[in-house]
C-alpha cells in the first residue's frame, strides 16, 4: 500500500520523478528551507531553494518531458487540475519527512514559458514553539510574559514578510494554551494546527477578516489570533475587541514599533481607542547569522564608515565581521538571527498616541527597561559577531530613525548565553 505522504509511482515513465521529488522534499526539509521553487524557462525548468538564509539557491535544472511529470505529480497530490494552464491555482498537500509532517502550500501562476510552481513548506514543530524557544534580550522576555498574561488588550508583532511574526506569535500562543481558555484563529490561511484552539480560514469573498472576526465575538473566546490587519473595518473591531474583555494577537505589516501606531492611525483607528487597548507592539526581522567557524574581522569600507560616523560614532573603531564561506554555511551566512523593538503601553505611551506625536511615542519608548530601536539591536547583533554591519544596514534601511539623538548605548540589554536558541530558520512569516 503506497504512502499518502510520499510520492508514488503510478506509471512506467513515473519512477524518475517521483525518485526526484521525494528527494527533494526531503532535501528542503532537513536543510531548512522555506520553498522549493520550480520554474519553466526556454531551456527547461529549474528547481531553487528558499534556503535557511532567506536566499534563493539553484539546485538543479530537469527536460521538459520530467517536469511534466513532476508537476502532474504536484497537482495530482494537492487536487488539482491537470488541465488548467491559463489561471493562477492554490493547493495544499502534506507530506513526512523524518517523522516530521510538513504541510505544503502549492501555488501554480501561468509565465511566458509555462508556469511557475512554488511550494511553500511549513514545517509542524514551529507549531510547538514556547517563547523561550525564540531568541531575544531577558529583559524583551520578561515583558512580553507579562503583558500577555493581561485578560485583555491588544498585543501587535509587526515586520514584512519572512520576518518571523507567524512564528513569534505563536510561541506566545502555546504559552498561553491551556484548557481554561478559548483561544480562536483567523487567519489567510491556518499556517499551523494548534491543539484545543479553533482555527478558520479565511476567504476573501465568503468569508473576510473583518466577517470572520464579527462572528467569533459570539462564541466567547478569552484569545484572539488575528493572522492579519489588512483594512480599516478588520483593524477597527480588533480594537474594540481588546479593550472589551479579549486579548487580541495580531500581526501587521510596518516599518517599525512607531510606525505600527501610524499605520493603524492611517486605518482609521480611533487614537483614543488605541490607546487605551495597546498592550505591546513588536518589530521583528530575520538578518542573516554569521557562520561562526569561517566569518572573518575585515576593516570597514567607506559606506559602511559613513553610515556609522552618522548613527553611532563611538562603534567607528569596533571589529566588525563578515561573510567568508566554508563547508559549514552557504556563502558564509548559516541561519537567522531574530532583531526585535518592543514598546509597552502604559500611561506615558497613551498620551502620547493621543497626541499621535512620534516624538513624544519614541520618548515614552526610550523610558522603558526593555526598549531598543530595529537598528540598536541589529547592532548589538553585529557587535557580538553574529551578523555583518551591512545586514543592519540593510534592516533599517526603511526605517524614518536609524538610532536615537546622541549615544544610543544606555538601553542596550546583552542576550544570555541560554538566550541564543534561535528562531526556525525556515519561518517566512
Amino acid at each position: 500500500m503506497s504512502d499518502p505522504t510520499r510520492f508514488a509511482v503510478n506509471g512506467r515513465t513515473h519512477g524518475p520523478a517521483v525518485e526526484l521529488l521525494n528527494r527533494l522534499f526531503d532535501d528542503a526539509t532537513r536543510q531548512g528551507a522555506s520553498d522549493i521553487h520550480f520554474e519553466d524557462g526556454d531551456f527547461g525548468c529549474s528547481i531553487r531553494f528558499r534556503n535557511a538564509s532567506g536566499d534563493l539557491q539553484d539546485i538543479q535544472r530537469i527536460d521538459r518531458d520530467l517536469a511534466q511529470v513532476v508537476d502532474e505529480k504536484i497537482r495530482a497530490a494537492c487536487d488539482l487540475s491537470l488541465h488548467e494552464r491559463h489561471a493562477p491555482m492554490d493547493g495544499r498537500m502534506f507530506i513526512e519527512v523524518d517523522d516530521r509532517m510538513v504541510d505544503v502550500r502549492v501555488s501554480v501562476v501561468p509565465t511566458r514559458c509555462g508556469q511557475s510552481l512554488v511550494c511553500r513548506l511549513l514545517d509542524q514543530k514551529n507549531a510547538s514553539r514556547r517563547l523561550h524557544e525564540i531568541e531575544m534580550t531577558d529583559a524583551v522576555r520578561a515583558a512580553i510574559a507579562d503583558v500577555i498574561q493581561e485578560p485583555e488588550g491588544l498585543i501587535l508583532l509587526s515586520g514584512p514578510t519572512g520576518s518571523g511574526k507567524t512564528t513569534t506569535l505563536y510561541s506566545i500562543l502555546n504559552d498561553l494554551n491551556e484548557p481554561h481558555r478559548k483561544i480562536i484563529t483567523v487567519e489567510d490561511p491556518v499556517e499551523y494546527r494548534l491543539e484545543n484552539a479553533t482555527q478558520i480560514n479565511v476567504d476573501r469573498d465568503q468569508l473576510p477578516f473583518a466577517r470572520a472576526l464579527r462572528s467569533i465575538l459570539r462564541q466567547d473566546p478569552d484569545i484572539i489570533l488575528v493572522g492579519e490587519i489588512r483594512d480599516a473595518e478588520t483593524a477597527q473591531i480588533a480594537v474594540e475587541a481588546s479593550y472589551t474583555g479579549h486579548l487580541v494577537l495580531a500581526s501587521i505589516h510596518a516599518n517599525d514599533a512607531a510606525g505600527t501606531i501610524t499605520r493603524l492611525d492611517d486605518l482609521g483607528v480611533n487614537k483614543l481607542n488605541l490607546a487605551l487597548a495597546l498592550r505591546a507592539i513588536i518589530a521583528q526581522r530575520l538578518p542573516k547569522r554569521l557562520c561562526s567557524a569561517c566569518s572573518e574581522e575585515k576593516p570597514l569600507i567607506a559606506g559602511e564608515r559613513e553610515w556609522l560616523t552618522l548613527t553611532a560614532s563611538h562603534h567607528l573603531d569596533t571589529p566588525f565581521r563578515v561573510a567568508c564561506g566554508c563547508d559549514q554555511c552557504v556563502r558564509g551566512v548559516k541561519g537567522r538571527v531574530p532583531v526585535m523593538e518592543m514598546l509597552l503601553g502604559g500611561p506615558a505611551m497613551r498620551r502620547a498616541i493621543g497626541l499621535n506625536n512620534r516624538a513624544e511615542i519614541m520618548r515614552a519608548a526610550r523610558q522603558q527597561p526593555q526598549y531598543e530601536s530595529l537598528a540598536e539591536a541589529g547592532l548589538r547583533h553585529a557587535v557580538a559577531g553574529d551578523i555583518a554591519l551591512a545586514e543592519v544596514r540593510r534592516l533599517t534601511s526603511s526605517l524614518e530613525e536609524v538610532m536615537p539623538v546622541g549615544d544610543g548605548a544606555q538601553n542596550v540589554v546583552p542576550i544570555a548565553p541560554a538566550d541564543r536558541s534561535s528562531i526556525a530558520v525556515g519561518e517566512r512569516r
